[in-house]
């Protein structure tokens, strides 16, 4: 376990305190120029024979009732969550069974996190079909009448109504296809590492790393690359990972404009790590990283990211994502998961968040300023000791929100002794 100093980045003479009227969501990093975001995607496209698709239809929003107007149907009600348009929040979250208590917190802190505007939430949850029916049990255990399950849209989609306002689908996650898109092989079903999966931290050779990061190789971590099919009727998304307490209304996060001060077009929302520059996760003096890409550009974490999955599809990312998977697996450029083709491709076009929307590093290390966890929107568990195994740290946190214990859907750990770090000590 580390300890912490200060995450906020320094404050300079003149800048006003998160509590003044100019405090937004957005944090003020300098943005690329737009030319320069539109010369490298057309030669990213050209080169490879593509050309950007067109736009999608605007969504026709002015007969559409408010989300939250109890006029609506249910059938109307769920079809809203799988199109564009109707003032709704879309929230994607994707998770296996040992991370389903994860998956119960998040949706709970989220939904209370919202207050009045929890009506507007339609969280997407995927999981791989053999362990759907497992999840949906679990979850309702631990809401019980809370969560009230509601006609699906689809055989291949579970509909829940979550404390009477937010919307719940449950997905089936296709790994096959979330693998063919990443140009990935799919693991073998008894777990042999395939080629190239060592630069996944998924051998032996890596182990010391995995025992630090977790599993970054799980197709969950993959899923955020397919969520523009995955979700095809939808403009954007939230992106959540499952080990986090969200204490902000996610809705003014799913609102935050995709472009840049300068004008510049982004293609994810995320907060940034000034202190952590893009060579901390890639090799940039590998002969196939290109000389041009800027090795001190801040990275970020995509944990805790908005998604333009217009852009996304427009500008075929999945193609280019697949090609650095592909690369990386033949080069070994780096050694963090799903992670560095993100900051590989979007280094000059993330929208920088506030620091409060990821306040991460809590599954690594202790002492966090107080006023900074009480300023956080959203505080993330990275690092390997998650706060429902029986090592984690910063369980005060979290163990506040969680529900009914249902021991036979839990993989919560209990520890024999009293933490100082635990909320029920």
């Amino acid at each position: 376990v580390a300890f912490l100093a200060d995450p906020r980045p320094p404050r300079a003479p003149g800048v006003e305190p998160p509590g003044s009227s100019s405090y937004s969501v957005l944090s003020m990093s300098p943005p690329a120029l737009p030319e320069s975001v539109r010369l490298k995607w057309r030669h990213l496209l050209r080169g490879r024979g593509l050309q950007i698709a067109a736009p999608a239809p605007a969504a026709a929003t002015a007969s559409r009732a408010s989300p939250s107007d109890p006029s609506l149907g249910t059938s109307a009600s769920w079809q809203e969550c799988l199109e564009r348009g109707g003032g709704l929040a879309h929230v994607a979250l994707s998770a296996d069974l040992a991370q389903i208590d994860g998956l119960i917190v998040t949706l709970q802190s989220a939904w209370n996190a919202s207050g009045v505007n929890a009506s507007r939430l339609c969280f997407h949850a995927f999981a791989l079909p053999h362990q759907r029916d497992f999840v949906v049990e679990g979850l309702r255990c631990a809401f019980g009448d809370a969560l009230l399950p509601q006609p699906g849209p689809s055989d291949v989609i579970k509909a829940f109504q979550l404390r009477g306002t937010a919307r719940l689908l449950v997905h089936a996650l296709n790994a096959s296809r979330v693998w063919s898109e990443a140009g990935l092989k799919e693991p073998a079903s008894d777990g042999t590492p395939q080629p190239g999966d060592v630069m996944l931290g998924e051998s032996d050779l890596s182990l010391a790393l995995r025992s630090d990061t977790g599993n970054l190789g799980a197709v969950h971590n993959f899923a955020r690359f397919s969520l523009h099919n995955l979700l095809p009727g939808l403009a954007r998304v939230i992106y959540l990972d499952v080990d986090v307490v969200v204490k902000g209304d996610l809705g003014e996060l799913f609102d935050v404009p995709l472009r840049t001060v300068a004008g510049a077009p982004g293609m994810v929302a995320a907060v940034q790590r000034s202190n952590q520059p893009l060579r901390t996760y890639v090799d940039v003096l590998q002969p196939a990283v290109p000389n041009w890409l800027p090795s001190e550009a801040p990275s970020f974490n995509a944990g805790v990211i908005v998604v333009d999955l217009d852009r996304w599809r427009r500008l075929h990312a999945s193609k280019l994502v697949a090609e650095w998977l592909a690369l990386n697996a033949r080069k070994r450029l780096w050694l963090h998961g799903s992670q560095p083709p993100l900051l590989l491709l979007f280094h000059d076009e993330v929208v920088p968040l506030h620091w409060s929307w990821n306040v991460d590093g809590l599954g690594h290390r202790l002492n966090y300023p107080k006023d900074v966890l009480r300023e956080a929107k959203v505080l993330h568990w990275t690092g390997p000791l998650k706060p429902w195994r029986h090592h984690g740290v910063n369980r005060f946190l979290w163990e506040s929100h969680t529900q009914e214990y249902c021991p036979q859907y839990s993989f919560r750990e209990h520890t024999t002794t009293c933490r100082p770090d635990s909320w029920f000590c």
